[in-house]
Parts: structure tokens; sequence; C-alpha cells
């Protein structure tokens, strides 16, 4: 499998047959999928956070997150931010009212899509959570989140650099089931390794590379971790059976292969890569230079 080298990525954004659109969510919708992302949020949400609150944001911040989802992160960044705004962006509608529901009036969440973002405000901090991955066009859309910063403003995103998931010791089933989810984020016109992409578009884009932070997390069946990736898998082999990923004979295998690695001692499960690519608006990009 290609790790999707620059050119290739470059080619994608630029014929892709539906490049000018953003792509339908992968991983679709439904009780069992809002319960994944919510098991997500939890797993992983220590590994932003802390990268979050070592910037030196003002009391008064404004901050934005695009691709908000039902909220859990947006509840995370209101409290970032003591006389600022909190602010989401949300391409699904279902996702939203969750959203509005669960936040209420501690922050604005707006239903939009992030190529077509025209906020009236700029902000001192965006974040980003695994969005760029499924889209035809990140370079477009970190474009537009960059606008959306005030001179100074810090984009921090979070994706993936999908190499390093594996289960030891392992079964060759799950290895077949692991080598397919790059194929149908690229099928989908997305690319599972987007984040290695990141420090290149920034600068680009003239944003100023600050760090970029990859995070890996392992455990045993009874982990946290083990259990979001075993999740995401049952859930969705049948979305990769459908979509000509995988053999019947290969879902089936590969389901068995879950249950009987639960009894294997020792077993655990390393995660993809999952990166913070963090950068600032220089203070000269609107204001011009400063004497």
């Amino acid at each position: 499998m290609s790790t999707t080298a620059d050119p290739q990525h470059e080619d994608v954004e630029k014929n892709h047959p539906n490049a000018e659109s953003d792509a339908e969510y992968l991983l679709g919708h439904g009780q069992q999928e809002w319960q994944r992302l919510a098991d997500q949020h939890r797993v992983w949400r220590h590994t932003l956070l802390d990268s979050l609150e070592r910037l030196p944001l003002a009391d008064d911040a404004d901050v934005l997150e695009v691709g908000c989802g039902s909220g859990a992160l947006l509840a995370d960044l209101v409290h970032l931010t003591a006389g600022g705004r909190t602010v989401g962006v949300e391409i699904d509608p279902e996702a939203v009212e969750r959203a509005r529901r669960a936040l209420g009036d501690k922050a604005t969440v707006h239903q939009g899509d992030v190529f077509e973002l025209e906020l009236d405000d700029r902000f001192d901090l965006i974040v980003c959570r695994w969005v760029l991955s499924f889209l035809h066009q990140p370079k477009r859309a970190v474009e537009r989140m960059a606008a959306h910063l005030k001179p100074g403003g810090v984009l921090v995103i979070q994706d993936y650099n999908y190499d390093g998931l594996r289960v030891t010791p392992g079964d060759p089933a799950l290895d077949r089931l692991f080598e397919v989810v790059p194929e149908a984020y690229a099928q989908n016109g997305g690319d599972a390794w987007v984040a290695t992409h990141l420090p290149r578009l920034f600068a680009e884009l003239a944003l100023e590379l600050e760090a970029v932070e990859p995070h890996c997390l392992a455990g045993d069946h009874e982990s946290p971790v083990f259990g979001w990736v075993e999740t995401f898998f049952r859930n969705h082999i049948p979305t990769l059976v459908k979509d000509g990923l995988l053999s019947d004979d290969e879902a089936a295998r590969a389901l068995e292969a879950w249950t009987a690695v639960h009894d294997v001692p020792g077993t655990v499960l390393f995660s993809p890569l999952v990166v913070n690519v963090i950068g600032r608006k220089p203070i000269e990009s609107l204001t011009g230079p400063t004497s």
C-alpha cells in the first residue's frame, strides 16, 4: 500500500471527480456511530487538550472548532477561555442539533461546510479534529480556516498518520483488515495519512509551524483504546464488504479473530498514529510588518 506521496496527494485534490464538494461521511450515522465517536473522544481527549492547555491563550480568547460533531470536544473548549466566545461549525444537521442541546448557551453552533466557511469573526484559536482525512481538498480546507484566524492566532489540527495499527501477537485476518482501511478512505476521496502532509500545507499558506506531536496509545483487550479500535472494525466491517474491499470470507475470519485475541495472554493493541499539527498565523500576515 502506498503512503500517498506528495505528488499523488496533489493529484487527488485536482482531479478527484467530486473534488468540489465534501465527501459523504465515510463511516455513516446512527446510534452505534454516535456512541463510537463519544468513546473515541474519551480515549483521545487528553492528547489534544494537553497541547491546547499549554498554548498562551488570553482569558478572552475566541475559539472555533471546525467539524464539531455533537459537541464533545466543544464542551471542553468552553473551559479554555473565560471571557471569549466558543463557536462550532458542523455540516451534519443532526450533529448540530445534538451539539446545541448539549451546550445550550455555552457555545454557538453553526451548520456549515468547511469549504464555505464565511463567519463574520476571526478567532484566536481554531481546532479541527478528524475532519481533513475525509476530505477531497484538505489544502483548501486549511486555507479557509487560516483565513479565519486573527493575526497571531493558532490553528491546531489533529488527524491520522495511519501507520502503526497492530495487534500483537497478531492474526493474518486482522492484518488484512487493517490494510484495507486506508483504501476505504482513498476510495471516498480522503487520505488516512493526511497529517503527514500538513507541515507542507502550512508552509504553503504562510502558517508558522510550531509543533508536530505524534501520539500512539496501546493496551490489552480491557483497555479503552483496544475497545475503541475493535468497536470501529466490528461496526464498519459490513461497509468494507459492501464497498468491495473485503470478501465475505475475509470479514468472517476477521470477526472470529477479534474474539480469539481476547483469550491470548499478553495481547496488546497499538493504535494508529494520531498527530497534532500546530501552526500560527504571523502577526504581519494581515497587518504588515511591525516596527
